[in-house]
């Protein structure tokens, strides 16, 4: 998966665009919406993975999910941390454990895992408005160490 998903941001770098790019691997797909690239870094507003071995999660598989995710992603602007766990619905939430300060409110990543997915997305608050996804800047490297340590997820 990780091939095919450096080759694809590749191309994506060359023809200088947006690009929604899939990859697939063993019981496992990731789907990321690029809103910028270059040779160095990228901009995305959405990277979602689905994985078989997410289908089936328990409330404590759900909990030691969330636990990984923030020992393993430490090199996000901000680290994660879990904010909310529903056994009962299989769902999961972490958040940017001190968000970013901007200029009218703050930004953060969040984290939302479900049956079947991760979705990781960055949002600004802005006071007296809704919250809003906004692109998430990472170089490209970083970009495909989250791809790996979500994948890892899957492996158990």
């Amino acid at each position: 998966m990780q091939i095919v998903l450096q080759r694809s941001l590749d191309d994506a770098a060359q023809q200088g665009r947006a690009a929604t790019l899939v990859a697939d691997g063993d019981q496992e797909r990731v789907e990321i919406s690029l809103v910028e690239i270059d040779s160095i870094g990228c901009a995305f507003d959405r990277l979602i993975y689905r994985a078989a071995r997410l289908n089936q999660l328990d409330a404590k598989q759900l909990r030691a999910i969330g636990a990984q995710l923030a020992q393993r992603v430490n090199y996000l602007l901000e680290p994660l941390r879990t904010i909310e766990m529903d056994g009962s619905a299989s769902t999961l939430q972490l958040r940017s454990e001190q968000p970013q300060k901007c200029e009218n409110g703050k930004r953060y990543y969040e984290v939302f895992a479900q049956t079947g997915l991760i979705r990781l997305c960055r949002y600004e608050k802005i006071a007296g408005q809704a919250r809003a996804c906004v692109p998430a800047n990472v170089t490209r490297e970083v970009l495909m160490q989250l791809v790996c340590d979500l994948s890892a997820l899957n492996r158990g």
